[in-house]
């Protein structure tokens, strides 16, 4: 915590950013008890329903290596 307040976060920051790391892990652990992996079309869902933006839709696309659906 205290290295993410040395970058210059706000414990609002920190906290959304929390979140969105539960919010990805439980949406995750989902698709993996399901048996199957991320898909493009996962990811931009999940960053519609929680009104991620683009930046969030890119960051989350490159790091499971996907192919997101335009629009």
């Amino acid at each position: 915590m205290t290295e993410l307040r040395e970058m210059g976060m706000t414990w609002g920051d920190i906290l959304e950013f929390w979140n969105e790391c539960i919010i990805e892990a439980k949406w995750l652990d989902k698709i993996v008890r399901e048996g199957r992996k991320p898909r493009g079309y996962d990811v931009w869902k999940l960053c519609i329903d929680n009104k991620w933006g683009k930046e969030k839709l890119r960051e989350l696309a490159y790091r499971y290596e996907l192919i997101v659906p335009k629009s």
